[in-house]
């Protein structure tokens, strides 16, 4: 993965939900949404670890992938 700032995060949620609005199409929306989400959680995450680019994550979070929220919220996924 190519070295991503927290705020390339927050820009790419903030095009990416834009982008889902402008889309009649409900399975293009929520692949959308779905991509907003996946990185806003990238943002949150490195801003509560207070790194602000991905490679300063540990390993173990950088393999987090989909299962950030799991651990962030203890949610059963």
């Amino acid at each position: 993965m190519l070295d991503v700032s927290a705020e390339e995060f927050r820009s790419s949620r903030n095009r990416q939900e834009a982008a889902a609005e402008a889309v009649s199409d409900s399975s293009t929306r929520r692949l959308l949404l779905f991509y907003a989400v996946e990185c806003g959680g990238k943002y949150q995450l490195l801003v509560n670890e207070n790194k602000f680019l991905f490679s300063k994550l540990s390993e173990e979070d950088k393999g987090l992938g989909h299962d950030v929220w799991q651990r962030e919220k203890g949610a059963d996924c």
